[in-house]
């Protein structure tokens, strides 16, 4: 009888240690395949990482050139102004002179 039981009891055994065996088994496969997924999601993210970061470059480059060329052409405004003054100055000044040239030409009539 207790031959009986220990060959009853093995055999329970054999099948808890089989069944163990195939779950450590079907787990590892599983943990394989989430570490494989793992892997291939963060190097998909480093690649749209580096896209971005690519991208993100190239519109901070163009931002910098229109900035630039805003600012080289509120420089040739301020310029131009600058000499529009001056124009209207002198333009004034001989608008003044014409007025006393013919004043004196045509006296007072005019």
């Amino acid at each position: 009888m207790t031959s009986q039981w220990t060959d009853e009891r093995l055999d329970s055994l054999a099948s808890s240690v089989a069944e163990l065996t195939t779950n450590v088994k079907t787990s590892n496969n599983r943990l394989d395949s989430f570490v494989f997924e793992s892997q291939r999601l963060f190097n998909k993210l480093g690649e749209s990482q580096s896209r971005n970061d690519a991208a993100i470059e190239t519109l901070l480059g163009a931002v910098t050139r229109l900035t630039q060329s805003q600012e080289s052409q509120w420089q040739a405004i301020r310029e131009m102004q600058i000499d529009v003054r001056e124009m209207q100055s002198e333009v004034r000044g001989l608008q003044v002179e014409n007025r006393r040239i013919l004043q004196r030409v045509f006296g007072d009539e005019f």
